[in-house]
């Protein structure tokens, strides 16, 4: 049987992708900081990834879901969320996976402000140099909530007038479907 590690398992995104894969007869791994279950592996984004963890469990596909809110300053930021990617990355290739999909959001622009954006466009720069699939989602929450901030509320009005951040980047493909991104694993 196919093993897929997700990061963020036990968020909202995460969660459904795990459900999504076991639907189809996949063994998921779940990756995360909250360690309830028996096939969850505790992680800390940041933190060092052993290879082990993936070669140990057959693990041949993996998502990462996962971001780090939690950190404010810059260099936190970065410490926890880009480097904590690229030690994922590296531990999952080490480790033989062979195929990896890392979620971005369309916050990630060049020229973008937040420092949230700047972390997700370095996270998918060091995606792209692992091979990786990067999938820029426009909106990840439960349909019928208000837009109350962020790039969901300034969507609706940079449509009006006329203008969106760039998703044309190449190797980069934007997409909000758990199937979709199922079917590329």
């Amino acid at each position: 049987m196919p093993g897929i590690a997700i990061t963020g398992a036990s968020g909202f995104v995460g969660s459904m992708l795990a459900r999504r894969f076991e639907d189809v007869g996949w063994s998921v791994i779940r990756l995360s900081h909250s360690t309830s279950g028996p096939d969850t592996v505790p992680f800390r984004l940041g933190d060092e990834v052993q290879p082990e963890v993936f070669r140990t469990r057959n693990v041949t596909a993996l998502i990462h879901c996962a971001y780090d809110f939690k950190p404010l300053a810059r260099a936190e930021i970065h410490r926890v969320n880009v480097d904590g990617s690229r030690k994922l990355l590296a531990g999952a290739t080490t480790g033989g996976v062979e195929r990896i999909a890392v979620l971005s959001t369309i916050s990630a622009f060049e020229g973008c402000r937040s420092a949230y954006g700047q972390a997700k466009l370095e996270i998918e720069a060091a995606a792209a140099a692992a091979g990786a699939l990067v999938v820029r989602s426009a909106w990840c929450g439960p349909m019928g909530l208000p837009l109350v901030g962020g790039c969901s509320a300034a969507l609706p009005k940079a449509s009006r007038r006329g203008s969106s951040p760039s998703l044309g980047e190449v190797g980069i493909r934007s997409t909000s479907s758990t199937s979709r991104i199922s079917g590329s694993c």
